[in-house]
């Protein structure tokens, strides 16, 4: 009997020693799992972000995009036409280009008074002997020609019978708006038995040829005179680069850029700027009186 007593209690020694085990282990397994449960939902543990669309790595996908890590460009070459091997520059000069002749350049004119008159590329007071194209001529009135400003300007003539295009190649008499065409032209635009407005406007010279630089008489290492022809639009200013920096050549009425002393034996680089306020620069050797020189560029269409 006592040792049936003995036997069960051990028994039931055994049993709580199983139970109490047997909870333990559960309990640390619960713990266990929620342990990796809070480690899991920390702030900052999700792999790489990779289903984030604001996360770091999603944006660095598009270096385009981003400009603050410096991939942005820009692109120079755009806003002029350049020939083909052409190196025209696509700088501005914006005070040349918001200057008062370029305002009133980009107007349409009215040509108050049109003239039938002698005019073509000869003896005018632009030099331009010997220029010839596919366009007419014109005289224009004192005002108009801005001292020289308007020398081989390219016109477009409008009148009620049709356009006609013409350079501009000498002066005539006359109030502001008072132009002079040949017979030929002026009966292209214009019908007397019939009347009606005629205007002019500034347009580009329709050459795909660069620049002709044309040299003065006494041209040497201590005069510079020089004229530029076949540009697009009308130059506005013409420098000479000595010692490093640009130096601006007064120009005559007639049609040259002159300076007393000259720059040397050459070759000399040269920036144009045309009224418009484009900028191209051309490098080209020192010729005699008389000689063309031609270029590499011209101004943007």
């Amino acid at each position: 009997m006592k040792n049936r007593k003995y036997f069960l209690a051990l028994t039931l020694s055994l049993l709580s020693f199983v139970l109490v085990f047997s909870c333990t282990k559960r309990s640390d397994k619960d713990e266990d799992e929620k342990t990796q449960t809070e480690e899991q939902t920390k702030p900052g543990t999700e792999v790489a972000n990779s289903e984030n669309p604001n996360s770091e790595s999603s944006q660095s996908e598009n270096p385009a995009t981003d400009d603050s890590k410096g991939t942005g460009t820009t692109d120079d070459s755009k806003g002029g036409n350049n020939n083909s091997g052409s190196t025209t520059s696509s700088k501005i000069d914006e005070t040349v280009a918001n200057s008062e002749d370029a305002k009133d350049l980009a107007l349409v004119h009215n040509a108050t008074n049109v003239i039938v008159s002698t005019v073509s590329s000869e003896g005018g007071i632009c030099g331009l002997d010997g220029f010839t194209g596919n366009f007419g001529y014109a005289s224009i009135n004192e005002t108009d020609y801005k001292n020289g400003l308007m020398a081989g300007a390219y016109l477009e003539v409008t009148g009620p019978k049709g356009t006609i295009g013409v350079v501009v190649t000498n002066t005539i008499s006359g109030e502001k708006g008072t132009l002079g065409l040949s017979e030929e032209d002026f009966n292209k635009v214009f019908d007397k038995n019939v009347g009606g407005k005629v205007t002019w406007k500034v347009a580009a010279l329709p050459t795909d040829e660069p620049f002709l630089f044309k040299y003065g008489e006494g041209s040497s290492e201590g005069y510079f005179k020089i004229q530029v022809r076949n540009h697009r639009y009308p130059v506005k200013k013409l420098e000479v680069k000595q010692n490093g920096k640009y130096v601006e050549i007064p120009r005559k009425d007639y049609n040259y850029f002159v300076k007393e002393g000259g720059f040397g034996a050459g070759p000399y680089t040269i920036r144009l700027t045309d009224v418009f306020g484009h900028v191209i620069e051309e490098t080209i050797p020192l010729k005699a009186g008389g000689e063309i020189v031609s270029a590499k560029n011209n101004f943007p269409k």
